[in-house]
């Protein structure tokens, strides 16, 4: 059995990109997947945010936003299992902070729960934002998952530890988001001769693309850019025997 797959992360409702959505719906379109796949951050969580008085909308805002924009998805993926992994702007609604929701109006903010939006948000299969196992999302050889760190090199080392994390197999790839910045699938290497039998990539983030939110005034953006991984993977019990059993690419929005 193959299953077809289309991933893509950082949405940030209510700040999404259009012209982003558009193409991430005409991919899956194009594409049919048998998994649609959001890697995180669908909520910016600016409402929730522990700096004050920075934006004029609400956290229903974020949440109406965000079930629109994952509703189009499953409309252009009619068949397609749903599934979206937890980022570090998703989880801030959920921490036990009192800075950005206060503990008694806590359980009022699960997304899950929303009268009006709810629904949609449950239709997709949900990851937490945790590092490790139950933080991803495995379709046979490839993982999916967030991301934690934003170094040069977290793309490698964290799909290695990702890797460690499901059982240390050879030939797996792994996918996330997190940093903003597209990185095409690349063989993970020991040294600049040797390499390992792993593979990763990046899918950038497909609702912010090239844009500079507040926050990020200070920082270089200059290497964001709105992509999606696509591929299909051989399904069944990962076997370190059987060698390479996916074919999988980083395409970038023009």
């Amino acid at each position: 059995m193959i299953s077809k797959f289309v991933a893509a992360s950082c949405i940030h409702a209510p700040f999404q990109d259009e012209e982003g959505r558009e193409w991430l719906c005409s991919t899956i379109a194009e594409v049919k997947p048998t998994h649609i796949i959001i890697l995180g951050d669908v909520f910016d969580a600016a409402a929730a945010s522990v700096h004050g008085d920075e934006v004029s909308h609400s956290l229903e805002d974020e949440f109406e936003s965000a079930a629109g924009y994952l509703n189009s998805l499953r409309e252009a993926g009619p068949e397609a299992k749903c599934v979206w992994i937890h980022g570090n702007h998703d989880d801030n609604i959920k921490r036990k902070d009192p800075r950005r929701i206060p503990a008694d109006l806590r359980s009022l903010c699960d997304w899950n729960h929303h009268n009006e939006f709810g629904k949609e948000f449950r239709r997709w299969k949900q990851r937490p934002y945790v590092k490790g196992k139950k933080g991803c999302w495995q379709l046979s050889q490839i993982i999916f998952y967030h991301g934690f760190d934003i170094s040069v090199n977290s793309d490698q080392d964290e799909g290695l530890q990702m890797n460690y994390a499901c059982g240390a197999h050879p030939w797996r790839l792994t996918v996330r988001g997190h940093t903003h910045r597209p990185v095409d699938v690349t063989q993970a290497r020991r040294t600049s001769k040797v390499l390992l039998p792993n593979y990763y990539c990046n899918v950038g983030s497909i609702g912010l693309g090239n844009s500079q939110p507040d926050y990020m005034l200070r920082k270089d953006t200059s290497l964001w850019g709105r992509a999606a991984c696509v591929g299909e993977v051989k399904m069944g019990r990962v076997n370190r025997k059987l060698g390479k059993e996916w074919e999988a690419e980083i395409r970038r929005m023009p």
